[in-house]
């Protein structure tokens, strides 16, 4: 039987008063639960007092598999909640509180809105549902993690920052992830019914997903998967595409804020968007590398007939935070924060630190002019840092620094949407100026990309568009994706065995058993 939330809180508060009595130093008397609110109609799920009767410190825990749970304790209606109840009850500081992770929040701050002041994070213990708490492991897990808490709280209270404060730009990915929840489970639930009752959006998605490169089987269990998975990154595009928004609106003031986009209908929704991205567009008269393609997955977010509800949320969060102060890498974030490692691995995406990638391009990139490619690119690390070491080596060299120059030296590919517009985002907010910012990031497999095959097509002055050819590299870097041969599908197999006997006809031999890095190696080096 799953433990419900009242008795676990029970048992969190007989720990918390074991930890009081064997530590008789720490200035706190004891913990209660479910104390009534002023009013009367609200309850706090725990309240911690000091030793002269009155609360310091309540909260609100949800369990791990509950609906408010499941997202991340930064979740707005879980927050809203425990500030009222904190403000209610007079205390300095609430916490929210889903098991896996604790947040802690200041209660009143002058001059700072309620969901803005500061905040300390941390992760506590790893667990999926409500039966989790009763292993031993994480119930040793939760009584540590209490021992240091009470025992740092004192001076945090004093001022003397102990617990790590999230800085503003990982805030800003918290609560934005959290806002992300309701508009991607509407998402995957309409896709799931328009699958089983459409036919023409069956045949429409299906081909969708077979173009991003995934697994089709025609196992239902792969196909749910792939259903979840075309929710989440469609969700996440739209997502980007909002907060590059926002981040333009810092360089250009003409362009209209997002707010007061609350509409009737999705329908309306979508309209309203597609016209303000238009708009972004005109004023900078540049980045149709983001707003412009228009694919099949671009549609989806807005399907569901509660979608512009749901959207409309997301976007009065992002307009919460001030993106002046925001630096632009918040962007770069978003890849690594809300695409889970699991599903990275899944696929054979695993993300490089910065300090690996930045050793391997300070081998492999030499002159402030050498021309690189990522044919993995993924969310624009290795392109990112390849142009903060070309312009490092310009001013080295005491060249000047052009922006527009290093990108047309820069060139990435990635099979994904998300991925190569994140990459495409990355490069292009390096400098968001009035003049062309086009980074040159093809969206097709990189055993497609050939010399004498266009790698993408960009806009041109006059709006003409502009096939981008891979030129002649001096240099090849990123991580590949490590997939095993057994899960290539056989046509791609066909496809990289036929492209390594033509390209190394008495050369290279691969086994059968060959990992697709492999095939990577082989064509990376005649690109």
């Amino acid at each position: 039987m799953a433990v419900d939330e009242r008795t676990f809180v029970a048992d969190v508060k007989g720990w918390i008063d074991a930890i009081l009595r064997e530590r008789p130093g720490l200035p706190y008397s004891h913990a209660r639960v479910e104390e009534h609110t002023i009013s009367g109609r609200q309850r706090h799920d725990l309240v911690l007092f000091g030793r002269n009767g009155l609360p310091v410190l309540s909260g609100e825990v949800k369990m791990p598999d509950s609906v408010i749970g499941k997202k991340n304790p930064y979740h707005e209606e879980l927050v809203r909640d425990a500030y009222d109840k904190a403000r209610d009850l007079g205390v300095d500081y609430y916490f929210t509180w889903n098991v896996r992770d604790f947040a802690l929040f200041q209660t009143l701050q002058a001059g700072v809105q309620w969901n803005e002041r500061k905040v300390a994070g941390r992760h506590v213990v790893d667990v999926i549902d409500s039966d989790d708490v009763r292993k031993a492991d994480v119930e040793e897990a939760i009584k540590q993690f209490w021992v240091t808490l009470l025992e740092s709280l004192p001076a945090h209270f004093a001022g003397r920052r102990v617990l790590r404060e999230l800085a503003l730009d990982e805030l800003f990915i918290r609560r934005i992830e959290a806002a992300l929840e309701e508009p991607i489970d509407s998402t995957e639930r309409e896709l799931g019914r328009r699958h089983r009752e459409d036919e023409a959006f069956r045949s429409s998605i299906v081909a969708w997903m077979v173009e991003q490169g995934w697994e089709d089987t025609g196992f239902e269990d792969i196909l749910r998967e792939n259903l979840k998975r075309a929710a989440r990154l469609s969700c996440y595009v739209l997502l980007t595409r909002l907060v590059f928004y926002e981040v333009l609106r810092k360089r250009f003031r003409v362009i209209a804020p997002l707010a007061g986009t609350d509409t009737e209908s999705p329908e309306d929704m979508a309209e309203l968007l597609e016209a303000r991205f238009d708009d972004a567009m005109r004023r900078s008269r540049d980045y149709e590398t983001v707003f412009a393609p228009k694919d099949f997955g671009r549609t989806l977010p807005l399907l569901a007939p509660d979608a512009h509800v749901h959207w409309g949320s997301v976007i009065r969060r992002i307009e919460e935070f001030d993106f002046s102060q925001l630096d632009f890498d918040v962007i770069g974030q978003l890849n690594e924060q809300l695409i889970g490692h699991d599903e990275r691995r899944q696929y054979g995406q695993f993300y490089t630190s910065p300090d690996v990638v930045d050793l391997i391009n300070a081998f492999c990139i030499r002159t402030a002019d050498a021309t690189v490619l990522d044919p993995a690119c993924g969310g624009g690390t290795f392109l990112v840092r390849a142009y903060a070491r070309k312009q490092a080596l310009a001013r080295r060299e005491g060249e000047r620094v052009d922006h527009r120059r290093v990108l047309e030296e820069i060139y990435g590919v990635d099979r994904a949407t998300f991925p190569a517009q994140l990459s495409t985002i990355n490069l292009a907010v390096r400098s968001i100026t009035n003049e062309r910012n086009y980074p040159r990031v093809g969206r097709l497999s990189f055993f497609e990309v050939q010399q004498g095959n266009p790698l993408t097509r960009l806009p041109e002055e006059g709006e003409r568009p502009e096939d981008i050819y891979l030129p002649v590299l001096d240099a090849v870097v990123g991580n590949p994706p490590y997939i095993r041969q057994e899960r290539i599908e056989p046509k791609d197999k066909q496809v990289i065995e036929n492209l390594a006997r033509k390209e190394w006809p008495g050369g290279v031999r691969f086994s059968g058993r060959s990992d697709i890095y492999a095939h990577f190696f082989a064509h990376a080096a005649l690109s």
